[in-house]
């Protein structure tokens, strides 16, 4: 069975169901294909997916076209390096990224996401404004 579980292809050319971009996002991340913009993870395609789509398409020796189909090549080789990280959910502390350096006045926030279904989550920081000003004393 697929982790991914598409509902339909992933192209530019295709009407995209929002579950299965952030499917493919969330999967694409937990390979290291897909960064997380700073206003987060959001079920709208963009530039960045198809090109960790074909970057991993590229890197695996498959077919160089920035598509998913449910059952095809990309989402098989995805499945089976995902499966590496599917675990317990009563397994050990998860793999954070690195934080960002925030500017001046912000903070990070660490954000998840997670594929239903499985175990597979993803995270990533954003910067957000600081809740306590600097320089506040208790």
């Amino acid at each position: 069975m697929s982790l991914l579980n598409l509902k339909s292809d992933i192209s530019k050319s295709h009407k995209l169901e929002e579950e299965d971009v952030l499917k493919a996002k969330i999967a694409l991340n937990k390979e290291g294909y897909y960064d997380v913009p700073d206003y987060g993870m959001t079920p709208y395609s963009d530039e960045r997916m198809f090109d960790g789509m074909k970057k991993f398409q590229k890197e695996k020796g498959l077919q160089v076209d920035g598509v998913m189909r449910p059952d095809g090549e990309t989402v098989n080789a995805l499945d089976k390096s995902l499966a590496k990280h599917q675990s317990p959910l009563s397994s050990s502390e998860p793999d954070l990224p690195p934080k960002k350096n925030c500017p001046p006045g912000k903070q990070n926030r660490l954000d998840t996401i997670g594929i239903p279904g499985t175990s597979l989550y993803t995270y990533w920081y954003i910067c957000v404004d600081n809740p306590i000003p600097s320089g506040t004393r208790w």
